[in-house]
């Protein structure tokens, strides 16, 4: 009788086997097929269990495998075989073993969704919807040999009688259910079933010595109570753990599993011989030690269960079904998806064809523009990727030739899409030694895999001849439909750890197969095109017997590892191309859309910006040049003026007068070649967003130089920020007289030197006070608000482009405080939270500011705090009174009081730096609500009525700042506080 029935296969022109889409053939035709292949036929019978006879056909190779039931584990998965099986509403579940009813041998179904937890290691619960021998006992008993091949008598006895007599469960609903068979141990025993092993596959064991395994059993799906015709392709599991008792017990089994997108296959084991193991299948076979990258590579353990395997790898979850024969495709939409990392569901529904795997949109972004990074610099590739999830591959060729994936000059970057779409993926600029890529094109391929199977082999000991032969059933693979890879050799894992090869003494670790007895040869298949799993010497290694050792090393190849391997579907390969430069220096204005407006210049690498090459450091500006790898070229910077670079010529530039000569002395250069450099410069006097050759000045840097001076004649402007340029190169830049608007050396690339951008203030003939206010301290705390630890003592920037916070002439982090103080909490919760209030004034016109007098109101919802800086009499003063008021002016610190009361300050120091000369009448008030400040000061605006109280000190001049902190009484601050009401 048939064992199997396998459909013919048609033939290419070439011999190729080209494989067809599975179809139902019925016996008839079965009959015919093989009387016109000149095949005998023998009898054939009506009834077709699913179960072991599946596996241990009459007449067919190897030995018996005994399926176990160990609450122990394996390779991180519970050492048990959980079966699944696919019923309509209204059919019937029939289920036996060669322990059912021995000692606490039993079956138990559950229904759909009733069974919890990760796939392998999956939660029972207590109760099943049938337990065989609390429901029918005596059913569910499978006796001898010829029971098991009959298979189950039909439910009212009356068909295939001389089947075993089987427990069933009519299914309430359609669905999966899952069926849980037990050895005489019972549920949670752990005892080794090897002594009761029937290692002929003619025999079975029906005794009691089976302990935690099964020698014989059964799940067939019928329609009817009499029906004896069985429903195949329904009967399947996600990790099948099986004992064969010894070594030199070999196991022949075709196994049927489908991915998650839609590719199903037939896995032929061809003598495999282990002692205990399982069997699953999966998207990504083994972990690299980062938990979630594909190893393509082998687990090596420390014993049998694969206990801590070396450089913290693991096996990626079970996630795909093996089924016994082909595959029903009612089943299909029912089907769970399991996460490969947590092994939890996250869906269901497998394709019931293929999904051939695409790649578009294919790009290299750069650290610089474009497919451009410099040296090192790496970037991003991006793709549209249309499977559900799966790995992808990117290769770039140091020659454009040879892509191989290990090539110590290419780079092979490999990972996981857990969804569809666009896939973003890093790369750090190295090559699969770990140097940089060096200047020039580099070609780079882009792949998906579709149709990935990985079949991961636990503590197989030996597989002397060879396989398992992959064959996909439901496409045509281009590197042909038996194909599958291995790699058996040792590996650097994610984390740097080495995996050391059987012969690490021959000064590399990673080229041979890893330790083990009779190791596979070649050690790898070939990597790019796979290899035929078909051929005899596919993936053979081990011994005709024994090599069980259970200790790392020791025993023959399989032995305590988890060995890959695995078969895909290849994507078409979209090519590319990465150009690496030199790493490069770029300028700092904004640049915010082509060609140039309005704080819009030409600045970036893709609006033709200044690029200055750094394959020497010899001609700079300042103390040296950085390298803008992350492209610094957009405008936008952490200090808010055009630069970060910390070895600039200029911290900051001084505001340009509204008239006369705009001067720059001792701008620090370096010219350390044997000819002239030129020093570049421009200043966008009218503000368009053009550098134009009337606003350029340039000086020559002799070798040696460290300093130069150049000036402008100020044309008519209008107050506000502009930007200007410096180049500093011994290139020739070269301006196009064609050309008016934009002079053409102020950008494009140069090969050496640096290029410098900075904010400078115009300032026309008036006088101008910039105020920001910040929250510096909560109850006293200058630190940090106690009630929310938000920090009240660093330098802040309101994030608000052209706001007083941005000028250029503020001291270096001046600006301390918080604009959002946090929490604060009001009377009716405790005593009364205090918050102080600092306001920072500076004045920024072209001429000094005389007559000043700030006003500022109380919050509201706030009382003023009138005494605050009682003991802070930092200087003689004149009055008396409470002082709520406190004053940082002119390097001095004064506390005043809140009246008109005679308070006011001489100011006796004299600005060293711009000569200014004393003033004096500063003086501080509070106004209570109510009481109108423009009453005592007409003329006073403080732009609103005076409802909640109000503060005004009274400056008189201020001198108009020069550059950043110069001079220092063109700046200062008022502090008060207020208690929350």
């Amino acid at each position: 009788m048939f064992s199997k029935m396998h459909h013919p296969t048609a033939q290419s022109s070439s011999g190729e086997s080209l494989a067809q889409a599975p179809r139902k053939v019925s016996i008839k035709q079965l009959l015919l097929l093989a009387i016109l292949s000149g095949s005998v036929c023998l009898p054939v019978k009506t009834a077709w269990a699913e179960g072991s006879r599946d596996l241990f056909p009459s007449g067919g190779q190897g030995n018996r495998g005994h399926i176990e039931w160990r609450s122990d584990f394996s390779a991180g998965f519970l050492r048990r075989t959980l079966f699944q099986v696919f019923a309509e509403q209204g059919e019937y579940i029939l289920v036996g073993s060669s322990a059912t009813g021995l000692n606490r041998g039993n079956i138990e179904i559950f229904h759909p969704g009733m069974v919890s937890g990760p796939i392998a290691n999956e939660t029972l619960p207590t109760t099943a919807s049938l337990s065989c021998t609390t429901a029918q006992p005596g059913r569910g008993f499978i006796a001898n040999r010829s029971q098991e091949i009959a298979g189950p008598v039909s439910i009212d006895g009356t068909s295939n009688t001389a089947g075993y007599q089987p427990c069933f469960y009519q299914a309430p609903v359609t669905g999966i259910y899952t069926v849980a068979m037990y050895g005489p141990s019972g549920r949670n025993g752990t005892a080794n079933p090897n002594n009761g092993i029937e290692h002929s596959i003619e025999s079975i064991n029906a005794t009691t010595s089976q302990n935690t395994g099964i020698s014989a059993w059964d799940v067939t799906v019928r329609n009817t109570q009499h029906s004896a015709i069985d429903i195949p392709g329904r009967l399947h599991t996600f990790n099948a753990a099986i004992n064969m008792g010894q070594n030199g017990a070999y196991l022949y089994a075709d196994l049927y599993p489908i991915t998650l997108d839609g590719f199903r296959y037939e896995i032929s084991l061809r003598g495999v011989d282990p002692n205990g193991f399982s069997l699953f299948g999966n998207q990504l076979g083994n972990l690299d030690s980062n938990g979630t990258t594909s190893l393509y590579r082998d687990v090596l353990g420390t014993n049998g269960p694969i206990d801590d395997p070396a450089g913290g790898t693991k096996s990626a979850s079970p996630q795909y079904p093996i089924f016994f024969n082909e595959i029903d495709p009612a089943v299909l939409p029912y089907m769970p998806i399991y996460d490969p990392f947590s092994g939890l569901q996250t869906g269901s529904g497998f394709p019931a064809t293929p999904l051939l795997p695409e790649v578009t949109a294919a790009t290299f972004s750069g650290n610089i523009v474009g497919d451009t990074s410099s040296v090192g610099g790496g970037g991003q590739f991006s793709f549209t990727s249309n499977l559900p999830s799966g790995n992808y591959q990117i290769i770039i060729s140091r020659d454009g030739v040879d892509f191989d994936p290990y090539g110590p000059n290419n780079k092979q970057i490999r990972g996981y899409m857990s969804a569809a779409g666009q896939q973003i993926i890093d790369w750090d600029g190295l090559d699969n030694s770990g140097e940089a890529f060096p200047v020039g094109a580099f070609k780079y391929l882009v792949s998906i895999y579709g149709g990935e199977y990985h079949f991961p082999m636990s503590d197989v000991e030996n597989n002397v001849n060879g396989g398992p032969t992959y064959r996909l059933l439901n496409a045509a693979n281009p590197f042909g439909n038996t194909v599958a890879f291995y790699d058996h050799r040792g590996y650097t894992t994610a984390d740097g750890f080495v995996v050391r090869d059987r012969n690490p003494g021959d000064g590399d670790p990673t080229d041979d197969a890893l330790c083990g007895t009779n190791p596979p040869n070649p050690p790898a298949s070939d990597l790019i095109v796979g290899a035929d799993s078909s051929s005899p010497s596919f993936n053979a290694f081990g011994q005709l017997t024994d090599g069980n050792t259970n200790v790392q090393c020791t025993g023959a190849f399989g032995d305590t590892k988890t060995l890959d391997i695995w078969t895909y579907f290849p994507s078409e390969q979209p090519a590319g191309t990465v150009i690496i430069i030199n790493p490069a220096d770029f300028g700092d204005a904004p640049d915010s859309a082509a060609g140039n407006g309005p704080g819009n210049y030409q600045t970036r690498l893709s609006n033709n910006g200044p690029l200055h090459s750094l394959e020497t450091e010899r001609v700079y500006l300042g103390d040296g040049v950085t390298n803008d790898q992350a492209v610094f070229g957009d405008g936008i910077d952490d200090s808010g003026n055009a630069t970060d670079d910390v070895d600039d010529a200029f911290r900051s530039l001084p505001a340009v007068p509204a008239s006369g000569t705009y001067r720059l002395n001792d701008i620090p250069v370096h010219n350390e070649t044997n000819r002239n450099a030129i020093l570049h410069a421009w200043i966008d006097f009218d503000q368009n967003g053009a550098f134009a050759e009337n606003e350029y000045q340039s000086a020559v840097v002799a070798p040696g130089d460290n300093s130069q001076n150049l000036s402008w004649t100020v044309p008519t402007t209008s107050a506000g920020i502009t930007y200007a340029r410096f180049r500093l190169t011994t290139y020739p830049l070269t301006d196009d007289a064609n050309t008016t608007t934009v002079d053409e050396r102020s950008i494009g690339g140069a090969g050496d030197g640096e290029v410098e951008d900075y904010a400078v203030g115009l300032t026309a003939n008036t006088a101008n006070i910039l105020l920001t206010k910040r929250i510096t301290a909560i109850n006293n705390n200058p630190l940090q608000n106690p009630n929310d630890a938000t920090p009240l003592n660093t330098f802040v920037n309101d994030g608000i482009p052209g706001s007083a916070d941005d000028h250029p002439y503020w001291p270096s982090n001046y600006l301390t405080g918080a604009t959002n103080g946090g929490l604060i909490r009001p009377s009716n919760n405790r005593p009364s939270d205090t918050v102080e209030y600092t306001l920072y004034f500076l004045s920024t016109g072209a001429i000094a500011a005389k007559d000043v007098m700030l006003c500022d109101r109380i919050p509201a919802n706030t009382t003023f705090v009138p005494d605050t800086f009682n003991t802070l009499l930092t200087s003689p003063v004149t009055g008396g009174g409470s002082r709520g008021l406190f004053l940082s002016f002119n390097n001095e610190e004064h506390a005043l009081t809140n009246a008109h009361d005679g308070d006011e300050i001489t100011i006796t120091a004299t600005d060293t730096v711009s000569g200014t000369a004393p003033h004096d009448g500063i003086g501080g008030y509070y106004f209570p609500p109510g009481e109108e400040p423009s009453l005592t000061f007409p003329g006073i605006s403080c732009a609103s009525p005076n409802t909640t109280g109000a503060v005004v000190i009274d400056i008189s001049t201020l001198p108009n700042a020069t550059e950043a902190g110069r001079p220092q009484n063109a700046y200062g601050f008022v502090r008060f506080q207020v208690s929350v009401n």
